[in-house]
């Protein structure tokens, strides 16, 4: 997550002529951004050289004081040996370089595209992405499916690397057995 803050960084410091063109610009407005980025792809690789971490956007705007990136229709594509390939999109996101830490709003959809178990789908209308402490996290309602079984609930915390996930409250679920043969 670290070369992929980097890499947006740079690629919005570069992007001169991606930069709105308004001439009350002034870049050291705390309330205007630094650099924009529109219709973006970053890619971040693996020591293999493989693409672990793909993350495309509408438009990116960095405010250098505040360390945050705002992003506009983020899809992040991530590559995952144990897990299979997960899907990440939502209609905006924060990401906050120093703490390594992404917010994303507005009909969140985390969805495995490539598993080798029953892919999974988790809905929701608000996550956060601790990437230091490898943790994700909603206070929203969140529905989590998978073939013919669905949980929702009121907030979730998953540790990432535990491979735990915790629903917080009004948790309901639903199991469909296969009709036999």
């Amino acid at each position: 997550m670290a070369l992929l803050t980097l890499g947006l960084i740079v690629i919005l410091l570069l992007q001169e002529d991606q930069v709105d063109d308004n001439p009350e610009y002034l870049g050291n407005d705390i309330n205007r951004p630094y650099a924009t980025l529109k219709n973006g792809k970053i890619i971040q690789y693996d020591e293999s050289g493989t693409a672990a971490v793909t993350l495309h956007m509408q438009a990116a705007r960095y405010y250098e004081q505040s360390d945050a990136i705002e992003i506009e229709r983020p899809l992040m594509q991530l590559k995952d040996a144990k897990a299979g390939d997960i899907q990440i999109t939502a209609e905006t996101g924060s990401y906050q370089p120093k703490a390594q830490i992404l917010e994303l709003d507005g009909s969140v959809l985390v969805h495995q595209t490539d598993s080798a178990q029953t892919p999974l789908q988790i809905k929701t209308e608000a996550l956060l992405l601790d990437n230091r402490q490898r943790f994700i996290s909603t206070d929203s309602a969140v529905t989590i499916a998978g073939g013919a079984q669905q949980l929702s609930a009121v907030g979730m915390r998953a540790d990432l690397d535990a491979r735990r996930v915790e629903l917080l409250s009004n948790v309901k679920g639903r199991y469909e057995l296969e009709a036999s043969k």
